[in-house]
Parts: structure tokens; sequence; C-alpha cells
């Protein structure tokens, strides 16, 4: 194996019943506000929303939702996600990927937040070095960061 160092300040809590834990461990964070964001209906038909959101409750942390969230979502899905986001008075991710590159992507993914006026509460994300750079080359001033996926089999 080879030597390395990670460091992924990220808590994972996995198993059956933790969606219970969600209230908690968002306040033990210190967050306070949470837009419960998922995809197609099987969430809501399985309870696991109702679930969330009573954890929520429990904790007394403000909640709103944005269903119908696919994978590489239109910039529409990206509007309504923001425009929630401001006016529940929320910081925002945005995560760009090139992978299924839409030219200007970056320029518009960078409207859509100063049209909105959330530049000093968004952070825009990417696997993606080239699209991080764009933005940065756009907007040095804009919250950005890289995301990185690491594989077990990179270090075995």
């Amino acid at each position: 194996m080879k030597n390395f160092q990670y460091y992924a300040p990220t808590r994972v809590v996995f198993g059956k019943g933790t969606e219970n834990k969600v209230g908690k461990l968002i306040k033990q964070f210190g967050g306070s506000r949470v837009l419960v964001h998922y995809g197609g209906q099987s969430a809501v038909k399985s309870g696991l929303i109702d679930r969330v959101k009573a954890a929520l409750d429990e904790e007394g942390l403000f909640h709103v939702e944005l269903g119908g969230v696919v994978p590489n979502p239109h910039l529409g899905k990206v509007m309504e996600g923001v425009a929630l986001a401001k006016e529940n008075d929320m910081q925002v991710q945005i995560e760009t990927k090139p992978a299924v590159k839409k030219p200007g992507l970056e320029e518009e993914v960078l409207r859509i937040v100063e049209k909105a006026g959330m530049h000093d509460r968004v952070m825009i994300i990417s696997l993606h070095s080239d699209s991080i750079q764009r933005i940065r080359e756009l907007d040095p001033e804009v919250t950005t960061a890289h995301a990185v996926m690491v594989t077990w089999k990179d270090y075995a």
C-alpha cells in the first residue's frame, strides 16, 4: 500500500433509523436552516422525507423542501434552489458538472447567483478543476472549492 494522508472533515452516519438523528447532527454543527433536497417521489412515498422533517422539527430547525431533483439538473432547477435559499435566508452550494458540458455553464451559474443577489452566500464546487478555474477567472471573489473523489483502489 502507498503512503498517503487524507483529511476529510466529513462525518458519515449510516444505518437503519439514522435519518432520525439528522436534526441533532445539524444542530451539533451549528446549522439552523435546512433545504431538504431530494429527487423523485420514492423518498416521499417511503416516509423518509416525513421522518427527516420530524427530526428537524424535534430540534426546532427551520426547513423547506425542493423535490424533483434529477442528476445533472437543468439550470431552471438551480434557479429554483437559489431562489428558495434567498427567500429563506440560507447559504447554498452549487456544483458544476462539465462532464455534461454545456458551453457557457459557468457564466450562466454566475449570472443566476448575481441575479438572485446571493454572491455572499454561495459556494461553487466541482470535481473538475477546469470548471473551478473558469469560475475564478470570471469572478475571483466568489467562494469556490474543489470536490475530490478518492477510491480505495487508488491506494492499494
